[in-house]
């Protein structure tokens, strides 16, 4: 009976290493969209941690694998590593950056409740947070003789299609 070969440390630490990649590509991925939910910093902090304690793991497991064996790393695993880790380390820093960047505003949203500019006598669409916001949609009904006294103007409604916007001065 043949004896099987020891697995190389790179083969045994793979997993975990790759493991927590992933965690950390598809984690940026997700806080690249839950940033403007506001939700991005708990889910940034335990996601990265994951990933760290996960290579901390694979870097042990290998350590104790080449104790064994004696056997390096080829460099199609060092490759592989430095590939894997650095597109990790680089989804992380863009959501990082993403998240801490001063001129982000938050997206307008449409419907009851968004916000409006004058704009060469045109109602535009803009954040609630602009400095230009100078409506608020109060109402989505089908007709402007429907909408409350207190409404200076109307758009048309793209969420309700016939209805119009109600907005009343901020």
């Amino acid at each position: 009976m043949t004896e099987r070969p020891e697995s190389s440390p790179a083969r045994r630490a793979a997993p975990t290493f790759l493991i927590g990649s992933a965690i950390a590509v598809g984690l940026s991925a997700i806080g690249l969209v839950a940033i403007n939910n506001g939700t991005a910093l708990p889910i940034w902090c335990i996601g990265y941690l994951a990933t760290a304690i996960l290579w901390g793991r694979s870097w042990v497991i290998y350590r104790r694998a080449r104790a064994q064996t004696g056997t390096r790393t080829g460099s199609a695993a060092i490759v592989t590593a430095v590939l894997v880790g650095g597109l990790a380390l680089c989804s992380a820093a863009a959501l990082g950056l993403q998240a801490l960047n001063p001129d982000r505003q938050s997206k307008p949203s449409l419907g009851v409740g968004s916000c409006w500019a004058d704009q060469d006598t045109q109602a535009k669409l803009v954040s609630c947070d602009s400095s230009s916001a100078a409506y608020t949609a109060v109402a989505s009904v089908p007709t402007e003789s429907d909408c409350p006294a207190t409404a200076k103007a109307t758009v048309p409604d793209d969420l309700v299609p016939g209805n119009v916007l109600c907005l009343e001065p901020i």
